[in-house]
């Protein structure tokens, strides 16, 4: 993979903005932040233009001085902050499933930003785990910073050695556990899911067959990782033969009300399921009142017998809590498929048997180690 990001590159309005946060973040916390990215929907590319937010991940170091010391220290640097952006240039980066409206270009949105940051050594030791965060974090295709000094850090040796070097195994066991527990937990026994989960479980499943279908050729399977990019991901499953005509148009149908959420009505669901013609026709089909969305995205409860119902109210009143905090305003919740589940859980199960079997192996330690010190060289003195 070529590292897509250049110093010459003109800035966007988004860069300028991003430079100055970064710099007020070096300040306060006295580090050279190295790196950074989108992590989440707009790094797999079903983002809203307008209204989703920005989950950015960056790599930071400190002074050589910060890591001489036996003492456990912050590996992390957690900021939630606001940026006002021009729709104009929210919607410069729309994808091909939006469906402009001439009418949304004008004006400035206060988009949300959430920030995660990992010092270096922690970093390189998540890395060295084959931690699914950073090497989504290397492998994304939203690069918004890279500090000029550490181009060539990150393009010549750490993110070659990503698509070389990472554990299969690891990383493929963490993503299908992924796969697990999101179908146990927002799947399974519900009348109505949301988009983001149904598509969250599509995303890592087909990274997974991406892999699985080349696992004969060893040189390229040894060589190569899956794009994070949703649509580049599902042309490629669907050309492999995994989906058929009716999988792929639910699957389509997910995409353009996930993409398109800013033109439906707020807190709109439906009830009878996922549409498998255009989008829009769903817009026609039956509602429910969203006060009663929790009763019905609350997966069912299986309780043995000699369980009291107190027990059982208890349980399900957590639930319903735990419920109505993930619920956004934003979040668009359609009718189960049964299609998608079984489609989901067959393949977890073969995937989950073929993971388990794959060669174990671990990254060379010496190497991780001659980037550490390569980044903490890296670090600029900030004035306070």
């Amino acid at each position: 993979m070529q590292l897509n990001y250049s110093q010459e590159e003109e800035e966007d309005e988004l860069k300028v903005e991003l430079k100055q946060l970064i710099k007020e973040i070096e300040k306060e916390h006295q580090i050279t932040i190295l790196f950074v990215g989108d992590v989440g929907s707009r790094g797999f590319k079903w983002e809203n233009p307008l209204t989703s937010d920005f989950d950015l991940s960056f790599i930071y170091t400190h002074h050589y001085k910060h890591y001489l010391t036996i003492q456990n220290k912050p590996q992390t640097i957690i900021k939630k902050t606001f940026i006002n952006l021009s729709n104009k240039y929210l919607l410069s980066k729309a994808s091909t499933f939006y469906n402009f409206n001439e009418n949304n270009e004008n004006n400035k949105k206060l988009i949300e930003f959430n920030l995660l940051g990992y010092d270096i050594k922690y970093a390189l030791d998540l890395f060295y785990k084959s931690n699914r965060a950073i090497i989504f974090l290397l492998q994304t295709p939203s690069i918004y910073y890279i500090n000029n000094n550490a181009i060539k850090l990150f393009k010549e040796k750490w993110i070659p050695i990503c698509f070389k070097l990472t554990q299969r195994r690891a990383l493929l066991h963490q993503m299908n556990h992924i796969v697990k527990y999101n179908i146990k937990r927002y799947i399974l026994g519900c009348k109505l899911v949301r988009v983001k989960s149904y598509l969250y479980i599509l995303h890592h499943l087909f990274y997974i067959l991406y892999m699985y279908n080349i696992k004969d050729n060893n040189e390229l399977f040894q060589s190569i990782l899956p794009p994070l990019d949703f649509t580049i991901l599902l042309n490629e499953i669907n050309n492999l033969g995994f989906l058929n005509k009716k999988l792929y148009g639910q699957i389509i149908c997910l995409m353009n009300l996930k993409v398109n959420s800013d033109q439906l009505e707020k807190k709109e669901y439906f009830t009878s399921g996922i549409s498998f013609n255009n989008w829009k026709n769903i817009k026609n089909n039956s509602e429910i009142n969203a006060n009663t969305i929790n009763e019905n995205t609350t997966p069912s409860t299986t309780t043995s017998s000699n369980t009291s119902s107190k027990k059982k109210k208890k349980l399900q009143a957590e639930e319903l809590v735990e419920e109505k905090e993930e619920v956004s305003p934003n979040d668009i919740f359609v009718g189960h498929s049964l299609e998608l589940e079984v489609f989901a859980v067959l393949w977890y199960k073969t995937l989950a048997k073929w993971i388990w079997d794959l060669h174990r192996e671990l990254l060379p330690g010496d190497l991780l180690d001659t980037i550490l010190v390569e980044a903490i060289d890296l670090y600029e003195e900030r004035n306070l």
